[in-house]
């Protein structure tokens, strides 16, 4: 930084960087409420985890995925809605924007309280390399002990607006998909 403006500069970008977080964290609200209004719980209270403070992890201090989690009556099932704003360089994905990724995730055997929640909805992408094309896609671990699906999809974050955007285009399929599923679901 030699110019005179760089430091100004590099304030307004992390203000910025703020302000998309705030943006983010208002879609998951809004998201949390309405999944809480087709009785849905909040499974875990922290939106985004793996984020890290060491001096030896820099590339960590800010999140991947913020993410909300949701109990259904099957013990082994989770509903999520999900910003996956990056993924770390190290995956071999094709990641070219954030997306908003929804879905939900059957463990199977597997209690989800003992499972890591980031990797959900980067799944989507990383090991199930589905593009944020709004369509539902299947992915299975068929080759650990424990038997895990996840159905998700994605849809380009900048085409989130506001509430109506994520209505129709995150939370009306999502729902849709749970009552097809689960009728008359209860957490």
């Amino acid at each position: 930084m030699d110019k005179p403006d760089d430091g100004k500069n590099l304030i307004q970008m992390l203000r910025d960087v703020r302000t998309y977080f705030s943006e983010v964290a208002k879609l998951l609200g809004v998201a949390e409420s309405m999944m809480e209004e087709h009785g849905l719980e909040l499974a875990e209270k922290p939106a985004h985890k793996y984020g890290s403070s060491m001096l030896s992890y820099p590339g960590d201090w800010l999140p991947y995925v913020a993410i909300r989690m949701f109990k259904l009556s099957q013990p082994n099932v989770r509903v999520f809605v999900s910003v996956i704003m990056d993924l770390n360089p190290d995956y071999d994905a094709d990641f070219k924007q954030p997306i908003v990724c929804s879905g939900w995730i059957d463990f199977g055997d597997q209690s989800p309280e003992v499972v890591t929640t980031y990797w959900v909805p980067s799944s989507h992408v990383r090991v199930g390399h589905h593009p944020a094309d709004g369509k539902w896609h299947t992915t299975r671990n068929l080759e650990s002990k424990n038997s895990i699906e996840l159905r998700a999809f994605g849809v380009p974050l900048l085409s989130i607006q506001g509430e109506p955007e994520l209505q129709s285009l995150v939370l009306q399929p999502l729902i849709k998909e749970i009552e097809s599923r689960w009728p008359k679901q209860q957490a």
